[in-house]
């Protein structure tokens, strides 16, 4: 699940440390001044070590400076920060990427991170980066200040202690990872939360990177509780996590070079089953830019077709006019037109603005005017990237409209000479070629295409590191917002949880007024054995009303303790004999362990219902009768459970697969559920059994049918919830019954037995 790292290339991200922290005074021990001179033909320098190519982005000579340091900011948990303020005459916007070396200074005992400081936030942001270890590189497509953010690391503190993670041994924890399917999985999953090998991959890197004790977690700890915090972690990690498999895939479509076009005729069926599968948990700026990477493969998948020799001599005059107009600048780019048609407030006319004569001032004049013409032609690299990033940026979220509109830019390129008349191409002829009246004739509509086909090679050929720069661009531009959402990721990881007790005997509020007031708590089960003793709370270390703190990702790290037990002598404590034991009910920020509840497990259980089952219609007889059938469990003091229920009639809304909701009218049979759970482990088993008719509209058919089932599911206590599940292979319902549809054509039959499996568990509370 946690990907992202890989992609984000970030060998550290700590959410107390830099995302959002405002940048303070600081003692500086060194400050230096350099400058040099780049140029489009000269675009890279190095400034003592620090290298800066600047690629495309330059149009004329310019004098780059840059002021560099170290800082130290006082009490900040950072062990010094390399800043970079770099200049270039004024300019400090680029299209598309600027790429940056800086040398990384951090010792053997500290980890980094790359940041620029935002100055109207007033505080530091979080970029995606490289490194080599001797070397910091990143990208960017502006100027301001940027700095190597420096961090101790392997500092262990307790529970309290903040998640920082290692670059170095992150990557040796993601080695393989693309092999496990994580993608296919993900949009199987459709945006669901719920899957135990995702989450635990995802912690298991997280585990690895800090070199800790790997704790398997299951979906019932964490995600069943109906703990709106736990739901909201769920929904954090499957966005981050779906959005950077949905890179990784980017990547791989972009590093190709593939010999057909078949990636390309595919790619919308592959961003809209995306976009359908995953829709629920990523948002769709972020897979629209993966649309925007592989339009821009364009240029790397032109392939020269064979142009005929001319049929005559007499054409290399028109061949010559028609080459000598693309390659100067008779055509330009209007953004501003560009602009217009993309707000609809335009015609669909031509973005190319191309010269014709003027016969009575005897000059060649544009079309049209404006401040944002850009002169295009061969050799221009920049001009054609600021094209394509206006393209860009302008139909972002229309994919479909952007190919259309980068092959009508080249297309519009190389009309424009046939666009003039007969007489204007024979003028041009006469004033740039030299060529006479006699030596001229005009080509056939076929020889034009011949000519075209020859002059577009020949632009893509020159494109194709522009292409390139626009795609790196748009996926820097990703690598950013994941980025961001990671930092936001870690942070949440990072929030408190702090513990405290409510008394409901005591005849004063307060954990002083308390009966556990002088009492050792210890939290469990911790999955680390070597730091069991970093989740006890001792009576002379407590917080105020605080007994006990620890961050999300610490508990979740240390396997979700479910119980806090309660011993009167530090003597008991090392016994291992507590006399009181309460289950968690983990809330955030505060958790209320409130005393004198109910303990153990036996006691009575409720669900609710649901206004939509949004499964198959031969599962719904199962959903229905533990929702509406069964919507009260009891356990008795051995661990038995056993419930009838009478036959019942009720109707629902359903969704077959990806129809649209249909009214549901269902007869339920007498139903019987009985079974039982070990009241030391919190495991066992029930066995259910029942049937169902019924009847509802699916497509243009009335379709009745029955389902009767038998068989087992699985049972688990957790932190005061039944979690009711089908476990395949082991523990399955056994479905059987007569599907019947009738329509215009009769009556169709169609038998099945089955095992279900189902894709969510159901939950019963613990009441009283």
């Amino acid at each position: 699940m946690v990907l992202l790292f890989e992609f984000l290339i970030g060998p550290m991200i700590s959410g107390r440390t830099i995302w959002g922290t405002p940048f303070r005074p600081a003692k500086t021990r060194r400050e230096s001044t350099l400058s040099v001179l780049v140029s489009p033909d000269e675009p890279a320098a190095d400034l003592d070590g620090v290298q800066v190519d600047f690629g495309h982005n330059l149009v004329a000579e310019a004098e780059l400076s840059l002021t560099s340091g170290t800082e130290y900011p006082e009490g900040e948990p950072y062990s010094g920060i390399d800043y970079y303020d770099f200049e270039l005459d004024g300019q400090s916007e680029f299209s598309t990427l600027v790429d940056i070396t800086i040398p990384n200074t951090a010792a053997a005992d500290e980890v980094v991170q790359v940041a620029y400081y935002n100055e109207a936030l007033e505080a530091w942001e979080n970029l995606p980066f490289e490194s080599d270890g001797s070397e910091i590189r990143f990208a960017t497509t502006h100027f301001s200040r940027f700095g190597l953010i420096k961090y101790h690391k392997d500092r262990y503190r307790g529970p309290l202690t903040p998640l920082v993670v290692n670059y170095t041994q992150l990557r040796k924890a993601l080695a393989g990872i693309e092999d496990d399917g994580l993608f296919e999985q993900f949009v199987e999953l459709k945006g669901k939360t719920g899957s135990d090998p995702l989450v635990n991959k995802g912690l298991s890197i997280f585990n690895d990177s800090v070199g800790a004790v790997s704790a398997p977690l299951t979906m019932y700890t964490i995600f069943e509780t109906g703990d709106l915090a736990a739901r909201e972690l769920s929904d954090r990690l499957m966005k981050v996590g779906g959005a950077v498999t949905v890179l990784k895939v980017v990547y791989q479509w972009a590093e190709e070079d593939p010999p057909s076009k078949i990636l390309q005729d595919n790619i919308f069926d592959i961003c809209e089953l995306i976009l359908g599968g995953a829709s629920l948990a990523i948002p769709g700026s972020w897979i629209l830019p993966a649309a925007g990477v592989i339009v821009f493969a364009t240029g790397f998948w032109y392939e020269h077709a064979y142009v005929p020799s001319l049929q005559d001599d007499s054409l290399q005059y028109a061949q010559k006019a028609y080459s000598t107009f693309c390659n100067f600048p008779y055509i330009a780019y209007s953004a501003e037109q560009a602009k217009a048609l993309a707000e609809g407030t335009s015609a669909d006319s031509p973005w190319v603005v191309n010269e014709t004569y003027n016969s009575k001032a005897n000059k060649w004049e544009f079309t049209r005017s404006g401040a944002a013409l850009q002169r295009l032609e061969l050799g221009t690299a920049k001009k054609w990237q600021d094209a394509l990033m206006d393209i860009y940026k302008l139909y972002q979220r229309d994919p479909r409209a952007m190919q259309e509109r980068v092959e009508a830019l080249i297309e519009e390129y190389l009309d424009t000479f046939w666009y003039l008349d007969g007489l204007q191409q024979l003028q041009f002829a006469k004033d740039f070629c030299a060529i006479t009246d006699e030596q001229w004739r005009w080509p056939t509509e076929s020889e034009i295409n011949q000519l075209k086909e020859a002059m577009r090679y020949e632009l893509m050929q020159e494109l194709k590191p522009v292409f390139a720069e626009v795609q790196r661009t748009i996926l820097e531009e990703m690598k950013k917002g994941l980025q961001k959402e990671t930092d936001d990721l870690v942070l949440y990881l990072n929030q408190e949880i702090s513990f405290e007790v409510r008394d409901p005997d005591a005849e004063e509020p307060g954990l002083r007024n308390s009966r556990v007031a002088d009492d050792f708590i210890r939290f469990e089960t911790v999955a680390n054995a070597a730091r069991r003793d970093d989740w006890i709370s001792q009576p002379d270390k407590r917080m105020g009303e605080t007994v006990f703190a620890a961050t999300l990702y610490n508990y979740l790290h240390e396997g979700a303790p479910a119980k806090a037990s309660f011993f009167k002598t530090e003597k008991d404590l090392d016994a291992g004999k507590p006399y009181m034991t309460v289950d968690l009910d983990v809330q955030m920020p505060v958790t209320t362990i409130v005393l004198g509840q109910e303990e153990g497990i036996p006691g009575t259980y409720v669900t609710g219902t649901s206004s939509s089952i949004g499964v198959f219609p031969n599962e719904w007889a199962l959903r229905l009768c533990l929702e509406k059938q069964f919507p009260e469990i009891t356990v008795d003091n051995a661990g038995k459970i056993s419930a009838s229920a009478p036959a019942l009639s009720t109707s629902f809304t359903g969704t077959s697969g990806m129809s649209e909701p249909t009214e549901v009218t269902a007869l339920l049979s007498a139903a019987q559920l009985s079974g039982e759970i070990d009241l030391q482990t919190g495991q066992g088993s029930l066995r259910v059994s029942g049937s169902m008719e019924a009847q509802a509209r699916l497509g243009s058919s009335q379709t009745t049918w029955t389902a009767t089932y038998s068989g087992d599911l699985s049972v688990a206590y957790v932190n005061g919830s039944l979690i009711l599940a089908s476990t395949p292979g082991s523990a399955a319902v056994h479905l059987t019954g007569l599907d019947v549809t009738r329509d215009e054509g009769g009556e169709i039959t169609a038998d099945f037995d089955t095992d279900v499996d189902l894709n969510e568990r159901f939950t019963y509370k613990k009441v009283g």
